[in-house]
């Protein structure tokens, strides 16, 4: 998660993706990787793992605002 703040999105999406792979029931995985693939304009990609982050854990407010932000994004 550190190399996300290090705004090095590629490497840190392939831990993302190998901790989704790891366990895919982990929520804050799904909004990381929705951040980062925002970042990187990928908004259908964003929204997929944003709308999963929110699947996974219906309170995650944080999860709602970001998934607004995109939307917002998408236009």
């Amino acid at each position: 998660i550190e190399v996300v703040f290090n705004n090095d999105n590629s490497k840190a999406l392939k831990y993302i993706n190998e901790s989704v792979k790891l366990n895919s029931n982990y929520y804050e995985s799904y909004f990381i990787r929705a951040k980062i693939k925002q970042e990187q304009n990928d908004i259908i990609g964003s929204l997929k793992d944003i709308n999963e982050s929110i699947r996974l854990k219906n309170n995650y407010n944080e999860a709602y605002f970001l998934r607004a932000q995109i939307k917002q994004k998408q236009g």
